[in-house]
């Protein structure tokens, strides 16, 4: 008897939801059948190298792959062939913050670290406040009250760049930004 796991589990319900052949799906992820099926059922654990292909080739994180956030969580949707735009960002942003804090730890840098967080948790301060207004749910405003009130804290006109035209020095990033689906 084989122990399935949530990434079992996922990768069969992708495929199945997508309604492919386990051969098809194989072939596109660059493996044999045989190995698909081990992989799907649980007799096998894969590399990190098919976990990226695999959740590249459904539209769905990593993260959702593992079990380590649910399917509204990584904006996969319905079909499981999607972000959603707010989950797109969510993890850019952690991902930069990553960057930027580890780099700054690697490096040294204390107090530009704590700063650096204050004025993060400063924004987001300010954004929770926006959007929730002190209540458990977020208040029911329109997104351009919303886009009015950020507009009114910084200047956000001059941050409209598409997303493929964000550069960084990090091929980690980089790679987040240039394989981002689009809704």
């Amino acid at each position: 008897m084989y122990h399935l796991t949530v990434f079992s589990q996922n990768l069969r319900k992708l495929r199945e939801d997508k309604k492919i052949s386990q051969k098809s799906a194989a072939a596109s992820l660059g493996v044999s059948q045989a190995l698909l099926s081990h992989y799907e059922k649980g007799i096998r654990e894969c590399g990190l190298a098919f976990l990226s292909r695999a959740a590249k080739y459904y539209g769905v994180t990593a993260d959702f792959m593992l079990g380590l956030c649910d399917a509204t969580e990584a904006g996969v949707k319905k079909d499981g062939n999607a972000y959603s735009v707010s989950a797109l960002y969510k993890n850019l942003i952690i991902h930069a913050l990553t960057y930027i804090f580890d780099g700054m730890r690697d490096l040294k840098y204390r107090d530009a670290a704590i700063l650096s967080g204050k004025y993060l948790m400063l924004a987001v301060y300010r954004l929770c406040s926006i959007i929730y207004g002190g209540l458990e749910q977020p208040a029911n405003l329109s997104e351009q009250h919303i886009i009015a009130e950020l507009e009114y804290i910084i200047e956000l006109k001059n941050l409209n760049a598409p997303l493929g035209q964000y550069k960084s020095d990090s091929p980690y990033l980089n790679n987040i930004i240039r394989n981002a689906p689009v809704e």
